[in-house]
């Protein structure tokens, strides 16, 4: 009875799960829906969402985001202007993601995480301490289990597509710089963490 009950409760959290990704495709702004055609996959679990601040260096502006958490996906998006539809602005692949770490606070940054990959780093703000070390404690473990995942079998990875039918796969194929490059907004380290600005990546 106790390995029943187990399954059952498995396989509502599984279709509560696959609803919520069903509820944040359709909560994407339509021009930017065929650019995350393959969201809705059977090993894509959600696990959060929330608004966070974008900040290019430690001395600009703050930029309010919205951020929608996967096991192995994480959107960023602008706010949501109409019917409740957010114009997506980056998709990132976390099977590239080889940080997330929350820096000392300074003078000019307070409550920032920092995304790594091993070519960029983003730098994103919460309201307060608990709230950015609860982002950085889902984005490690979902890092995690996935490497974890990953290593003992192949994981579908999603391909993201922009202008031109350019694709982002995160299994390695083709050329990663220039993929990047097309759809990532991320600046490279060389100019400095999270140097660029975020710019939206309508798809076709």
């Amino acid at each position: 009875m106790r390995k029943i009950a187990d399954e059952l409760n498995e396989a509502k959290r599984e279709a509560e799960s696959f609803a919520e990704v069903v509820r944040v495709y359709n909560s994407i702004d339509r021009r930017d829906r065929l650019a995350i055609s393959d969201l809705i996959a059977p090993h894509r679990r959600f696990v959060r969402e929330g608004e966070l601040k974008y900040r290019a260096t430690p001395t600009s502006d703050d930029e309010p985001h919205y951020l929608f958490l996967f096991n192995d996906l994480l959107l960023i998006a602008r706010p949501a202007l109409r019917a409740a539809q957010y114009p997506l602005v980056l998709m990132l692949d976390l099977t590239k993601v080889s940080d997330v770490v929350a820096p000392q606070d300074s003078d000019f940054v307070r409550h920032c995480m920092l995304i790594d990959t091993p070519r960029r780093s983003l730098m994103l703000l919460a309201d307060s301490d608990d709230a950015r070390d609860s982002w950085v404690r889902d984005l490690q473990h979902a890092t995690a289990s996935l490497r974890r995942t990953r290593s003992s079998r192949r994981v579908p990875s999603l391909s993201l597509s922009s202008k031109g039918d350019k694709k982002i796969d995160g299994d390695g194929g083709g050329d990663d710089d220039d993929d990047d490059d097309e759809y990532d907004p991320l600046t490279p380290r060389s100019r400095g963490a999270a140097s660029g600005k975020l710019r939206p990546g309508r798809a076709a």
